[in-house]
Parts: structure tokens; C-alpha cells; sequence
């Protein structure tokens, strides 16, 4: 499947009580000296959302970034980075 970041290993569908978040989780792009390594990837998966236009190493990360921007729109990166620091995340 085709995907700009990654190779995909599959896409899903959190329900959050009849509110959906789409995830497509991937295997990021392996970048060496600030080149893409084409057909090389990285060994942990990432995870993206469409809705929020963004990718994060954490499934946790992504949630809390996406319930961070339901509540306060585009201005939520400060305070989702905020509490991922605050749970080592």
C-alpha cells in the first residue's frame, strides 16, 4: 500500500464512544545523512492521522494529541507535547 512516510502495516479505526479516529500505522522511512534510504525502514512502528495532518512513534501520543485537538483545535500541539512529557511518552 502505498503511503508517503512508510511502509504500511495496517489501517484502522479507534471508536471513541461514536467519535472514529483513523490510524495508519507504519514503518517509517529510514533517513541516512538527510536522505531517504529507498525500500529501508525503520524498526518501530509510527503511527498517523489524517485528521490531525501528523505522525508520532506512540499510539498513546497520537490519542493524546488527537483528544488535545478536539478539545482545542489547531492550538493543542503545546499542551499535548506538555502532558507527553508529563507521562514519558
Amino acid at each position: 500500500m502505498e503511503f508517503a512516510w512508510g511502509k504500511v502495516v495496517e489501517k484502522f479505526t479507534y471508536d471513541f464512544d461514536g467519535v472514529p479516529l483513523d490510524v495508519t500505522k507504519y514503518y517509517a522511512n529510514k533517513f541516512i545523512d538527510g536522505f531517504h534510504k529507498k525500500g529501508e525502514y525503520e524498526d518501530v512502528y509510527s503511527y498517523h492521522s489524517d485528521e490531525l495532518h501528523a505522525s508520532y512513534h506512540s499510539m498513546f501520543a497520537l490519542i493524546i494529541a488527537w483528544i488535545t485537538y478536539k478539545q482545542l483545535g489547531l492550538n493543542n500541539h503545546s499542551l499535548a507535547s506538555g502532558i507527553c512529557r508529563a507521562l514519558e511518552i
